[in-house]
């Protein structure tokens, strides 16, 4: 009798979840998943549209640019910079992050640090950046990269 019950038990729970997932792949159905090709995930149909806002800043970080820096420590692992911001685009702008990379002997990225430099950068022209400081340096920093990584149009 229980042998029975465990049975019917069995298969009243076998048809529930036949009815709840599905009866899986039958003759009629293909039982291998459709590949799909890198040209299906390319989007089809209209463009992606840049806002104009935001088109202008992505072109206006294309041309700013950090130089002639000066990293150095100072107050034990705080590492200041001094560098000169260049704009050579045809627009002013202001409130520029720059953002630190700090690397190991081995080339691998340790940290990163962003900072804000709150002036203007008149189009066509530079200005001098003293005692920026980045922020705590990791002991094992080997070398650094400071790039510009945003920035508000004027």
């Amino acid at each position: 009798m229980r042998a029975v019950l465990w049975t019917a038990l069995l298969l009243i729970g076998g048809l529930f979840a036949v009815a709840l997932i599905g009866p899986g792949p039958g003759p009629s159905q293909d039982k291998t998943p459709e590949r799909l090709s890198a040209s299906d995930a390319l989007p089809t149909g209209k463009p992606t549209v840049i806002p104009e806002s935001m088109r202008a800043r992505i072109d206006a970080r294309k041309q700013i640019s950090v130089e002639k820096m000066k990293p150095k420590r100072s107050n034990g692992n705080l590492i200041e910079i001094t560098a000169v911001l260049k704009n050579s685009g045809s627009v002013d702008v202001k409130d520029v992050d720059i953002t630190c990379t700090y690397m190991g002997g081995s080339g691998t990225v340790i940290d990163k640090n962003t900072k804000t430099v709150y002036d203007i950068v008149p189009a066509g022209k530079s200005i001098n950046v003293r005692g920026l400081v980045m922020g705590i340096v990791h002991d094992q920093t080997n070398s650094m990269d400071c790039s510009v990584s945003d920035l508000k149009l004027r």
